[in-house]
């Protein structure tokens, strides 16, 4: 299960999502996929979860809002997902991916299909894994802080070393933050 005395340090999902689906929104996007991450996982159920929210929040349609949920994070199943996507619902502009492997999985699938991104899809993925910037177009993504996390989870271990009567936060969210690399097109 996932409850557990252990202070946590985790990353800011939901924000993660809100923010990337509103710089959708803010370029014209109104008809989007959502490649989610497996159910089994808490990252994919949270960014799941939090596309809902907004799709909620912005009035989006059931059949304008779409989930297509992958089994795994990883290229193939972000390509099959697209697929799908294409064949069921060919008039969505933009892709919001739950992570930066199954949007270039998404990629791909486009690629095969002779579309340009982000001239006829936007695709965005999240985690802002490295050489994201070096693949064309570079991949627009949600950045968590890796390392900053890291050296939060540290610190929080040696306050309660120190001092074991200490009481730190059952969670400690991250903020994450969007990074723009031209995978998004106004439509």
């Amino acid at each position: 299960s996932d409850s557990t005395d252990i202070p946590s340090v985790v990353n800011d999902d939901a924000g993660g999502i809100r923010k990337i689906f509103q710089y959708l929104i803010e370029n014209g996007h109104r008809r989007i996929v959502h490649i989610a991450g497996p159910r089994s996982l808490s990252t994919g159920r949270a960014r799941r979860e939090a596309f809902e929210r907004q799709s909620e929040k912005f009035g989006l349609p059931l059949e304008d809002s779409v989930v297509i949920e992958s089994s795994a994070y990883t290229e193939e199943e972000g390509s099959r997902c697209a697929e799908l996507a294409l064949k069921n619902h060919p008039n969505h502009t933009a892709y919001l991916c739950a992570n930066d492997r199954l949007a270039i999985g998404v990629l791909q699938a486009l690629a095969r299909h002779g579309l340009r991104c982000p001239a006829d899809k936007s695709v965005t993925g999240f985690n802002d894994m490295p050489l994201l910037d070096v693949i064309t177009p570079g991949l627009s993504t949600v950045h968590v802080p890796l390392f900053e996390s890291g050296q939060t989870a540290g610190r929080l271990l040696a306050q309660m070393m120190q001092d074991p009567q200490i009481i730190i936060p059952a969670q400690t969210v991250m903020p994450v933050e969007i990074v723009l690399r031209g995978s998004i097109a106004s439509v």
